[in-house]
C-alpha cells in the first residue's frame, strides 16, 4: 500500500465518524506497515470503544512488539475502571449499560488475543493476571488462557495448567 494511503489511514483512525476509523484501522491491519502502530495504539487507549477493538485487532495482524505496553494496559479491566472513575469526578454521566461493559469486554479480548499473535514474553504476566480467578469476565479468561498457550515460556505453560482445568 503507498505511503500517501497509509497517512491517509491513519488520518482517518480519529474521523468522527467511527464506521470510517474502524475501517481504517482495519485496512492498517491488513497492510501490515510498522507506520501504523503509533496512531492504532492511541485510538486503542483513547479513542471510539469499537475503533479501539479493530485497533486491537490490527494491533495483532501487524505484529509489532512496539505495541505490547498499550495491549497491556487495555487488557487491564482496571484501566476502563480508572475512566468511568475520572468521569464521575467529572459529574459525567457514567454509561454502564450493556452496550459499554460489552465493549469493554471485546476490547480486552481484542487486545489479550493481539497480544498472543506478537508472541513478545513480556505478555506473559498480563496474560497470566488475566486468567486468574479473579478475573470476572470468564470471556476474557478464556480468550487470554487461549493467548497464553501460545507462549513456550515455563510461567505460561504453568499458568496454562493450573488455569485450563478451573
Amino acid at each position: 500500500m503507498p505511503g500517501d494511503d497509509i497517512k491517509r489511514l491513519i488520518n482517518d483512525l480519529t474521523s468522527a465518524d467511527y464506521t470510517v476509523a474502524m475501517e481504517a484501522a482495519h485496512q492498517l491491519g491488513l497492510s501490515g506497515d510498522l507506520a501504523a502502530v503509533a496512531g492504532l495504539c492511541s485510538v486503542l487507549l483513547g479513542g471510539h470503544e469499537w475503533v479501539a477493538v479493530e485497533a486491537a485487532e490490527a494491533l495483532g495482524k501487524i505484529g509489532n512488539p512496539s505495541a505490547v505496553p498499550t495491549l497491556l494496559e487495555a487488557l487491564r479491566a482496571d484501566t476502563w475502571l480508572a475512566e468511568y472513575d475520572d468521569m464521575a469526578a467529572k459529574k459525567q454521566a457514567i454509561p454502564l449499560d450493556e452496550h459499554m461493559g460489552g465493549a469493554i469486554s471485546s476490547i480486552r479480548m481484542a487486545a489479550a488475543r493481539a497480544l498472543g499473535q506478537i508472541g513478545d514474553p513480556r505478555a506473559v504476566q498480563g496474560l497470566i493476571r488475566a486468567v486468574h480467578p479473579n478475573e470476572t469476565d470468564g470471556a476474557v479468561r478464556r480468550v487470554s488462557l487461549s493467548a497464553l498457550k501460545k507462549f513456550d515460556t515455563p510461567e505460561a505453560k504453568a499458568a496454562v495448567e493450573e488455569w485450563q482445568l478451573k
